[in-house]
């Protein structure tokens, strides 16, 4: 895996786009939500920066400093200016080794998490998704959100957040750079950072991913005007190339858009259906395809079954993947305009083991995937599901 990455752009602007990956996440903390109580509240305060003084570095510039915890990974992102490059990193190093977390602050992040733990159970997506992760991602750290559960997060202390602080450095990273003609100090001012985080011998790497062997359906009573139906699939890892780029266009065949089969057939010749989507899970250790419909109560039955009837008996045909490929390509390139999508798509691909060389190579992978690698996935991959109704 490559620790460090520039792509230089060869245009003519002053912006940096940084960054940083660090594998682990909320996979293997001790309460469920520490890592991400954590990461809202780096940036708030060291020991001679407030956090306006923080935020000045960067957003004096039009850039910003973010920190974000996904399942696999901790994201630490920049965008600043060159001239403000080197205050920029320094800055960060001080965030990342020297911020003070007060009782105050913390208690009020905690709220806020605790806010939007709620408020997910009132938007009716929100609620199934979570529902679904049960079921589909059971006895696994993928089971609950890297926001965690109510019980959980209202069982961090202070202490858990400085205990778990001291643990982030304690990973190898991944630093992504996209920006125009960075000179060698420039470059080496960013490849410092690296020196903050090691990998400790002790860390063990994490194996599983338990495949769906029967079919499951939980139907919960919510009381809602809508029905939310959720269904999950295997998929591949990422580690498989082929099969991870097939099953792309597989996905973008069933869900992708208004042109999509799952569409034409839910919403536009049945009308059951309000919203029908499908998507790619990708984890490091577990990914699956989730197709979501939305409908009322009265269509849920069957749009759930004609929903499992259509993926499990799909006549894969030339003129759909000709088209999801389109999609996806056009997709791809409008979403990958800005530096900071593009540094950010280059380190995760580094991460999850497809290379940060996909990143150019995107195109042309979809382009070389055939109706037979289509066929071998979806016989592979789509065999039994987990549903959840919500009603």
């Amino acid at each position: 895996m490559e620790n460090f990455i520039y792509y230089n752009t060869n245009a003519d602007f002053d912006i940096v786009a940084i960054n940083i990956f660090l594998k682990g996440g909320a996979l293997d903390e001790p309460k469920k939500g520490t890592t991400n109580l954590l990461t809202s509240l780096l940036g708030k305060k060291t020991s001679s920066k407030t956090s306006n003084e923080i935020n000045e570095v960067f957003e004096s510039v039009g850039g910003f400093l973010r920190f974000r915890t996904s399942s696999d990974f901790i994201t630490i992102s920049i965008a600043t200016k060159k001239s403000k490059l080197k205050a920029s990193v320094d800055t960060l190093k001080e965030v990342l080794t020297d911020s003070i977390f007060e009782e105050e602050a913390f208690e009020i992040e905690k709220q806020n998490v605790l806010s939007t733990i709620k408020s997910r159970k009132e938007r009716p997506f929100d609620f199934a998704f979570d529902s679904l992760r049960k079921i589909l991602y059971k006895d696994t750290p993928y089971e609950i959100s890297s926001l965690g559960a109510e019980d959980s997060v209202n069982s961090i202390t202070i202490d858990d957040i400085r205990e778990r602080y001291e643990d982030i450095l304690n990973n190898n990273c991944i630093i992504s750079v996209v920006a125009d003609n960075l000179e060698d100090s420039d470059i080496e001012t960013i490849k410092s950072l690296s020196s903050l985080f090691y990998k400790s011998p002790q860390t063990k790497e994490i194996s599983f991913c338990k495949n769906i062997e029967s079919d499951e359906i939980l139907e919960i009573q919510r009381g809602g005007a809508q029905a939310s139906i959720m269904c999950g699939y295997d998929a591949p890892s990422s580690l498989d190339k082929n099969d991870y780029f097939a099953f792309k266009v597989l996905n973008a065949m069933l869900g992708n858009g208004m042109s999509s089969i799952l569409f034409k057939t839910l919403r536009e010749e049945k009308g059951y259906a309000y919203a029908v989507s499908s998507s790619v899970s990708t984890n490091l250790y577990c990914s699956k395809m989730i197709a979501y419909v939305g409908t009322s109560i009265e269509k849920a039955q069957n749009a759930l079954e004609d929903l499992n009837a259509i993926i499990k008996n799909l006549q894969i045909e030339d003129d759909d993947i000709e088209l999801a490929k389109q999609k996806l390509i056009g997709n791809f390139s409008l979403e990958h305009q800005t530096r900071f999508s593009k540094s950010y798509t280059m380190g995760y691909y580094e991460l999850i083991g497809l290379g940060k060389d996909t990143f150019f190579e995107y195109e042309n992978m979809i382009k070389s995937i055939t109706k037979t690698d289509i066929e071998n996935v979806y016989k592979k991959y789509i065999n039994s599901y987990k549903c959840v109704v919500v009603k």
